[in-house]
């Protein structure tokens, strides 16, 4: 627990300290240069400084922070897990897992070190060790993303481990509730096995399903099954649930064109 804390100050130091996180990006640049040039022995500061230079994706000057981090405090495991990150994003995932291989025997539970090994693993398409580092980084994380169940399930996915994908996902809705992306992602496995009843019965689940978008969506499953009879009342009801909206945004417009074209296709 003490180490997840201190990693996660560290981080929000880096990442959104008052010292760097008002201004725009040259402005807390000069900012960290100045602090650098006041206490040049500091490698907090360089570390800081390569955080700004990788979210421009100014790689080279990420990691000569990163090294002039890294003489003046040698060995740090957060130096590493920078460094893995620089070198991921610059599409270099030996470089990166070596960093985080480093950083991972120092710090064997931390969230962010194993979400990145994780897509270190995806790039290089070992899916299975990709799953693992996800599931390592969900069960330490203090507030995991929805964004990192889905990406354990697309792993998992490409592995041909499609139960354990979708047992993934049934666990983070379990845990961050039945958020749109999470619930798609679900439909769409089971749609890729061939079955629409359970496809059906997560989107019946859905808080929303009573929406258009979702009403569309009932329509479109039907209608792949073969249900040609219930796809056209639920393309009706999404009309109908449209019609009754005040403000026709640009977006519902669009929405309402699909599911006019898709009924179309079953009432010529």
């Amino acid at each position: 627990m003490l180490l997840r804390l201190f990693t996660l100050a560290c981080l929000t130091l880096f990442a959104g300290s008052p010292a760097f996180a008002h201004g725009t990006h040259q402005a807390r640049l000069e900012e960290a240069g100045a602090r650098i040039a006041a206490e040049p022995g500091n490698p907090d500061f360089h570390r800081s400084r390569a955080v700004l230079h990788l979210d421009q994706r100014d790689f080279p000057a990420a990691l000569a922070d990163l090294d002039r981090a890294e003489a003046l405090d040698p060995g740090r495991p957060l130096t590493d897990l920078l460094r893995g990150r620089v070198e991921l994003a610059r599409g270099q995932p030996a470089e990166a897992e070596a960093a985080l291989a480093r950083c991972l025997t120092a710090w064997p539970d931390h969230p962010e070190a194993h979400m990145a090994m994780a897509r270190v693993r995806s790039a290089r398409g070992d899916w299975l060790a990709a799953a693992h580092h996800y599931d390592r980084a969900l069960q330490t994380a203090p507030v995991p993303m929805p964004a990192h169940y889905l990406e354990r399930s697309r792993a998992l996915a490409a592995a041909g481990r499609r139960d354990r994908a979708l047992a993934g996902l049934d666990e983070g809705i379990q845990r961050l509730g039945p958020l749109p992306a999470l619930t798609d992602s679900a439909i769409a496995l089971e749609l890729e096995r061939g079955d629409t009843d359970a496809a059906l019965a997560r989107l019946d689940r859905d808080p929303d399903r009573a929406r258009a978008d979702r009403l569309l969506r009932r329509g479109e499953i039907l209608e792949l099954g073969g249900r040609d009879a219930g796809a056209r009342l639920a393309y009706r009801a999404a009309l109908t649930e449209l019609s009754s909206r005040n403000r026709r945004t640009p977006a519902l417009r669009k929405l309402e064109d699909r599911t006019v074209a898709a009924l179309a296709r079953l009432e010529p």
